[in-house]
């Protein structure tokens, strides 16, 4: 006969178990990026700022860190979430211990995925509103002396400056990063699924805001011998004898 508990549990964790490596392909996949527009660059050590040479001509390049900052905050983010994650469905995937100490750990996957969810969507609708505002609209954009996100300076390298073969898979590698947030979204709104079966078995969302739900009525075997410590045995005053002065 097939274990389908064991079956069930695989596919409850499952999720958490994606997100993992999905965070730490995110987190590599920008260091990438990042190293290679670093490479093409040089550094003015007079003035601090980092130049590329495009048609023999030397252009500053001013990048906005914060759309970087917030896909490697998400992918960190992530990363941590989807162990904590793992180890409290391993924990939740029994119906036992202390109703507190299960309520908890639900609680913590809940809030943890749904953070993650909403700020990689978040994240996402973002960065392609300032892409779309940053976008540029002939080789001379490159010139301007303004901050823009690297995907955009990488992007718009390869579309206006061919002979550059670096540009394009540089801007592929960008845009992938940015497009990974969309797999990060689903794997947490996955796991969020898998917390809501194993909470559903407990009495749902009555029992998750603190009610009793449906296994209430039943708390575990420590508390039961804590609570009602067991009887003498009905043989023990057997023998004893009644005392006479």
């Amino acid at each position: 006969m097939r274990n389908h508990n064991g079956i069930r549990v695989v596919c409850l964790i499952a999720p958490p178990l994606i997100l993992l490596p999905l965070s730490i392909l995110t987190f590599a996949l920008e260091r990438v990026s990042r190293s290679l527009l670093a490479y093409e660059t040089s550094r003015n050590w007079r003035s601090g700022s980092w130049s590329i040479t495009l048609n023999h001509q030397d252009i500053d390049i001013r990048v906005n860190p914060a759309p970087t900052a917030a896909i490697l905050g998400i992918a960190l983010a992530s990363y941590f979430v989807s162990i904590v994650s793992a180890c409290g469905i391993w924990e939740l995937r029994r119906v036992e211990g202390t109703a507190r100490h299960q309520r908890s750990w639900s609680w913590v996957v809940v809030l943890l995925n749904a953070g993650v969810a909403v700020a990689s969507i978040a994240v996402l609708a973002w960065g392609s509103a300032l892409l779309s505002q940053e976008k540029w609209k002939s080789g001379a954009d490159a010139f301007q002396d303004e901050r823009k996100s690297r995907e955009t300076f990488m992007c718009g390298i390869a579309k206006f400056y061919p002979s550059e073969g670096w540009a394009r898979p540089a801007c592929g590698v960008a845009q992938a990063t940015r497009f990974l947030l969309i797999p990060l979204a689903l794997a947490a709104v996955l796991t969020l699924w898998a917390a809501g079966v194993l909470v559903r078995d407990r009495g749902g969302a009555k029992w998750l805001a603190g009610g009793k739900g449906r296994y209430g009525a039943f708390p575990s075997t420590i508390e039961m011998e804590l609570q009602h410590p067991a009887a003498p045995k009905n043989n023990s005053h057997v023998n004893e004898r009644p005392a006479f002065r």
